[in-house]
């Protein structure tokens, strides 16, 4: 797949695309007669109209066009992709090229405005919901908006008064009475920590103990609240196991929350077996 500006001769692939995606799949969540009139809308004439007003970019597998997607100013339009090709990656890679060339031109907001059906689709796309409009015409158009400012990440162990706002904003109980001092001291016995930043902010964190050579933990994995599900947690925990990787430490462990769990396996973790399920032992004098 390739990516490239559109030109005129795309019109009746990209009208086509976007016509069968609305007739077929946004029908689900929309009256049909609004359905009819945004297909009756998007003729390869009005697709060449509004390829001259906005920046419009085509996918492209050979020489079908399999999506398209287009920006004007600080806002995304259009982006459809073709249905045989729905799932595979083919939307993420348009609006991360336009994200790219926004960013370039000075935006640093983003917004979208999703029809009912992509919301979904946007919101693991890092985008989140700011209002609705409803018209008679369109019927519901929910307007979503990303801040492109990338994160970055770097070896830093936070200080005890940053851990303690991390876990406090994620309601972690237990952890705060240990004070800044101690919380501090613990952190600096890590064996790696990975921090994520926002600008200057920080945003998440996780951290491995280990012996170095055989058994490795990964704890405190945290993401403030605001600024989860935009792929921070996996970024943080890639660069842990690329460490534990890296230093050929054959058995990473870790505890998960129940919802949590599925997060963990695309990452290949897997549920210890029955013949050898994990164990604990809790100070009660300290719990």
């Amino acid at each position: 797949m390739a990516i490239r500006d559109f030109r005129p001769q795309d019109s009746e692939e990209v009208s086509a695309l976007i016509r069968e995606n609305l007739l077929k799949v946004n029908s689900r969540d929309y009256p049909e007669q609004v359905i009819q009139r945004m297909a009756g809308l998007f003729m390869p004439e009005y697709i060449m109209q509004i390829s001259l007003a906005r920046t419009m970019i085509v996918a492209v597998e050979g020489e079908k066009v399999i999506g398209t997607a287009s920006l004007d100013g600080d806002t995304l339009y259009t982006v459809f992709v073709n249905m045989n090709y729905h799932g595979g990656g083919v939307g993420r890679s348009l609006i991360q090229y336009l994200e790219q060339a926004a960013w370039n031109s000075g935006v640093h907001v983003l917004q979208v405005p999703s029809s009912l059906t992509a919301e979904h689709f946007y919101g693991k796309m890092g985008y989140r919901r700011v209002r609705m409009i409803e018209s008679e015409e369109f019927g519901t158009d929910i307007i979503m908006s990303k801040d492109l400012q990338p994160f970055t990440y770097r070896e830093h162990t936070p200080a005890g008064d940053e851990f303690i706002q991390l876990v406090e904003s994620a309601g972690w109980q237990g952890i705060t009475d240990k004070g800044n001092e101690r919380l501090e001291a613990a952190l600096r016995q890590s064996w790696f920590v990975v921090s994520a930043f926002k600008g200057n902010r920080l945003v998440g964190m996780g951290r491995v103990i280990s012996d170095g050579v055989v058994h490795a933990l990964i704890c405190d994995l945290i993401i403030v609240p605001d600024e989860q599900g935009r792929g921070i947690g996996s970024g943080i925990l890639k660069r842990l196991l690329k460490k534990c990787k890296e230093q050929e430490i054959p058995m990473v462990q870790l505890f998960a929350a129940a919802h949590k769990a599925d997060f963990y396996k695309k990452f290949g973790f897997e549920e210890r077996p029955e013949a050898a399920p994990g164990m604990r032992w809790v100070n009660r004098d300290c719990v």
